[in-house]
């Protein structure tokens, strides 16, 4: 079968759907398939001879703007798609954007070649979400006219089901591959940096340093933190257009100087950052089902994170994390505060986590690709149905 990727990251740009679909892919060449990836013109993504960069060149930060350089490209990939899709003659299209979903789905509908869709995560029926932007991706999600849609967020079934999707839906949730994580362990070298961080208790964040991070409401759960706990350090990893305003609220809440921008990791510096954390911290507004949760688990850091996405349904509080409220900086710091004052509870949840990520679990790499496979084959099966619920 030959499958073509639809994203709009790809390793090495930064974001949790670059490293799915490229571990996706990894798992569908292994069975035998051939893929193709199409993505963003972004100077991060790496050349290779099976992925196709179109449209005007973006930064990272751009890449999730409709800004008129996005608009411009869904327009000429509309226009280029039907002789895009007759050189690649692919089996099956997968996207994983909306944006470039709906410039490239009239042609495949035209030459019967079925799409399937993953919502990595939407803003459909979020109410943390701006209504013009739920209305925007409900508009363009629908106008793709996908086989099937796959969604890593339970919680985003009713809303989606109220769009007419009902019998399209699917859920797949992420996977993780520990055999990567073991590759990209901390040598024995980095035990210098280890014992130097050791004396401080760590909240770690990684991700977008976007709004929809909640890194607002964390940054005010830490300033509650550092009065009862001084030593604790916030270490935020990752880049984003919100790090100078984020720079200016730690140095107004007095805690500058226990918050480190530590930028882009490569994978064994995450890794480390994962396995010296007293705290893993995910505040997030809204998500899909994110990566990061299942690298947090797998290193065995405890995890504190908000009742959104997949972990309102995925997360069990008291078991393989703490679970508390979107928007709420006083639950968010009681919970950081359990973790770094409560041995048992840190030690519990962290081996609860752990257990999520076992190497026969559900959220393994194999586990999750012969799920796509099925909704494959279930696309596949349909001869251009129509658009009903």
């Amino acid at each position: 079968m030959k499958i073509m990727h639809v994203t709009k990251r790809y390793p090495n740009a930064a974001g949790g759907d670059a490293f799915v679909v490229s571990g996706l892919e990894r798992e569908q060449r292994a069975a035998g398939h051939d893929v193709v990836v199409l993505t963003s013109r972004n100077a991060a993504i790496s050349d290779a001879p099976h992925v196709v960069k179109f449209g005007a060149a973006l930064t990272a930060q751009e890449i999730d703007v409709l800004n008129a350089r996005r608009v411009l490209t869904m327009a000429a990939l509309a226009v280029r798609a039907p002789a895009l899709l007759r050189r690649v003659r692919p089996d099956v299209i997968h996207v994983h954007t909306v944006d470039l979903g709906v410039a490239l789905c009239p042609a495949a509908w035209w030459l019967r070649i079925p799409t399937v869709i993953t919502l990595h995560g939407t803003t459909v029926g979020k109410a943390t979400a701006s209504r013009s932007k739920r209305l925007l991706e409900s508009a363009l999600l629908l106008a793709g006219r996908y086989r099937r849609v796959i969604s890593m967020d339970p919680s985003s079934f009713p809303a989606l089901r109220s769009l007419g999707l009902g019998r399209r839906l699917e859920y797949v949730p992420n996977g993780i591959d520990l055999a990567d994580l073991a590759a990209h362990a901390p040598s024995s070298s980095s035990s210098a940096s280890a014992s130097a961080s050791a004396s401080a208790r760590t909240v770690l964040f990684v991700g977008r340093l976007e709004p929809v991070k909640g890194l607002v409401h964390l940054l005010s759960a830490f300033a509650t933190v550092v009065r009862e706990a001084p030593d604790a350090r916030l270490l935020l990893v990752g880049e984003g257009a919100q790090q100078d305003e984020l720079a200016a609220l730690a140095r107004e809440l007095g805690i500058a100087g226990s918050v480190t921008f530590a930028g882009r990791r490569d994978r064994a510096e995450l890794s480390r950052d994962y396995r010296e954390a007293a705290v893993f911290a995910l505040p997030s507004l809204h998500e899909g089902f994110p990566l990061v949760l299942l690298e947090a688990w797998a290193h065995g850091t405890p995890v504190v994170t908000t009742r959104v996405g997949a972990m309102a349904d995925v997360c069990v509080s008291g078991v393989d994390s703490l679970v508390v409220p979107p928007q709420d900086a006083g639950e968010l710091a009681a919970a950081i505060l359990t973790v770094l004052q409560d041995p048992g509870v840190a030690e519990k949840i962290a081996q609860g986590g752990q257990a999520r990520t076992a190497p026969d679990g559900e959220f393994t790499p194999p586990a999750v690709a012969r799920r796509v496979q099925q909704v494959y084959d279930l696309a596949r099966a349909e001869r251009r149905p129509t658009w009903a619920a």
